[in-house]
Formats: structure tokens, C-alpha cells, sequence
């Protein structure tokens, strides 16, 4: 698949466009600011994009990734950061948080270890 169709959203509009998978994440938003008519101001440095598969949770696209590289297919969302640099996690990130917390769980035979009494009833 070289290109993909996502909605990018922005100033509170949506648009179905089509991009290029493989190219760089810098590159491609130096390639939208062109398209909305912006002239790139180098001084406050370069909005980084997010993206989503819901609208609900969003993730930041490292600049040196590609749509490719994030698993970014037909459907998903696109947007520009509202700051140069994103306050979002990569997905990365956050899928690794999410294993870190899923650790801190007690297994079955530690909980029977820290003497809780487990019990179901049938």
C-alpha cells in the first residue's frame, strides 16, 4: 500500500485525504502546512502530527516516522499538534505503560501469599 486516505482535522474541519505511508512525519507536515496555505515559521519550530483510530485516543507521530511505521491504514485521523511539540505519548510509550500497570496486578498465588481470602460463590 503506498498511499492511505485519512481524515485530517483541522480548525474544527475534516477532510478526506489522501497521503504518502512512507514518508517522513516532518516531511509530511512541512507538505500540509504547504497545502493549507501556511509559510512554515521556523522560530517556533515544527508541529509534530497525532493520529487516532477513534477520535477518543490519540497518539503522536514521532518526526522521523512514517504513517507506515505507526500502523496508520485507511479511516484514521490526522491532526496537527497544538503546540510545536505534542504533550501526547507515541503509542509505544503508552502501550509500554500499559504493561508496566497490568505488572502491578497480584497474580492468583500472591494474592493467597498476602492471606486474602478469595472465594467464589457458586
Amino acid at each position: 500500500m503506498e498511499t492511505v486516505i485519512v481524515t485530517f482535522i483541522h480548525k474544527q474541519q475534516e477532510r478526506d485525504v489522501r497521503l504518502p505511508c512512507k514518508i517522513e512525519s516532518e516531511k509530511l507536515v512541512v507538505a500540509l502546512n504547504e497545502w493549507l496555505g501556511y509559510e512554515h515559521n521556523w522560530r517556533h519550530g515544527i508541529h509534530e502530527l497525532e493520529y487516532s483510530f477513534d477520535q477518543k485516543n490519540w497518539f503522536r507521530l514521532e518526526k522521523q516516522r512514517s504513517l507506515e511505521y505507526a500502523g496508520i491504514w485507511d479511516g484514521a485521523f490526522l491532526r496537527l499538534s497544538k503546540e510545536p511539540i505534542s504533550d501526547l505519548r507515541t503509542e509505544e510509550e503508552y502501550e509500554k505503560n500499559e504493561l508496566d500497570d497490568t505488572e502491578d496486578i497480584p497474580k492468583a498465588d500472591e494474592v493467597e501469599q498476602l492471606d486474602y481470602v478469595w472465594r467464589i460463590i457458586e
